[in-house]
């Protein structure tokens, strides 16, 4: 998915306004333009290098240590489980007969049904980042932004007519919450993550 800065102006008179939108290509970016910003003037439409994308590369980055660590957790388990069960063996020639593989699958697996899935993490983050976001914002930006996401689950959402501000706060809200619905809609965990943050 790939990153573009939209400008565009509501009418002809009025400030231009910038925001970005998530699309695979280009062409899918002018499509979505066409259909979320249309009766508004484009003015540019331009891809963000993918070193500008700072904060989902942290984002990204951050889930990928936490996949990381709980990897190690986990493997540190498995290590721990053997030992112990090596040990039992030597006071207990009894339980000799069973080998560390015949245990450690329900073991593991114990252990992964009760740790969360990192579609489940990643839901609960983005949460907390749309929460940030949201209380960064004040006035009619905010505003726009609440607004739009009351606005979004309706069958026919209106537009973002408004102020400056309120197009803005808006426009960024759709923007920013386009790729978390879609989330929510293709996975339960996902979703869980997200109603509990």
């Amino acid at each position: 998915m790939a990153k573009f800065k939209v400008k565009f102006l509501l009418h002809s008179g009025s400030q231009p306004i910038e925001t970005e939108i998530d699309a695979p290509s280009i062409f899918e970016a002018k499509e979505l333009i066409n259909t979320q910003y249309s009766p508004y003037m484009i003015l540019r439409l331009n891809k963000i290098p993918e070193s500008d994308k700072s904060e989902n590369g942290k984002s990204s980055s951050l889930s990928s240590m936490l996949k990381g660590f709980l990897f190690l957790l986990l493997f540190l388990f498995a290590i721990a489980v053997k030992k112990n069960h090596e040990d039992s063996n030597k006071h207990n020639p009894d339980n000799s007969h069973q080998t560390i593989n015949q245990i450690s699958p329900s073991i593991s697996s114990d252990v992964q049904d009760k740790l969360p899935s990192s579609k489940f993490a990643d839901g609960q983050t983005s949460r907390r980042e749309w929460e940030s976001w949201i209380a960064s914002l004040s006035g009619d930006e905010r505003r726009g932004a609440e607004y739009w996401a009351g606005e979004r689950s309706k069958p026919t959402p209106s537009g973002c007519d408004g102020t400056i501000e309120f197009s803005h706060g808006c426009f960024e809200a759709q923007r920013r919450l386009s790729a978390i619905d879609k989330a929510r809609h293709a996975n339960t965990d996902f979703r869980n993550g997200w109603n509990k943050p």
